[in-house]
């Protein structure tokens, strides 16, 4: 193990990062107007979870900034970072580490993106990946 952590620089790839995903919100648990902000995420966690991705979440009171910034830290592979305006829309901001912000998709178009690469090892070559579960691949 010790070689897989030189190698990578502690920069594990998809397949082998101990924390794949981290879910974060753009508002705290305990504030009530962000509740329905929060059950969104949980259930996006929950979704991952259920198809066996190792996530996280981060629903806390600090700042955006700060969440990203301790999550980079922590070389998770890929941020969820979630607001009201995803929320509305049905869908996810994401981050990959070191590369920074990529796009806003919706919740379905990234997850069958998502399960492409982690169905194939992390990588985005061949069409090997398995399918990813139809329930979680509705608009």
């Amino acid at each position: 193990i010790g070689f897989l952590i030189e190698h990578y620089a502690g920069n594990f790839p998809l397949w082998l990062a101990p924390d794949q995903v981290r879910v974060i919100t753009i508002g705290a648990e305990d504030d009530p107007a962000s509740a329905p902000l929060v059950k969104y995420a949980k259930d996006i966690a929950n979704e991952l979870r259920a198809a066996q991705v190792r996530v996280s979440t981060d629903f806390g009171n600090n700042p955006i900034k700060a969440k990203i910034q301790d999550a980079e830290q922590l070389r998770v592979h890929t941020m969820l970072v979630i607001g009201g305006r995803d929320m509305d829309a049905g869908a996810v901001s994401v981050r990959l580490h070191g590369k920074g912000p990529q796009a806003r998709s919706r919740r379905a178009k990234w997850w069958r993106r998502f399960w492409r690469r982690f169905g194939s090892g992390g990588s985005d070559q061949g069409n090997s990946a398995p399918a990813p579960p139809p329930h979680l691949c509705r608009a």
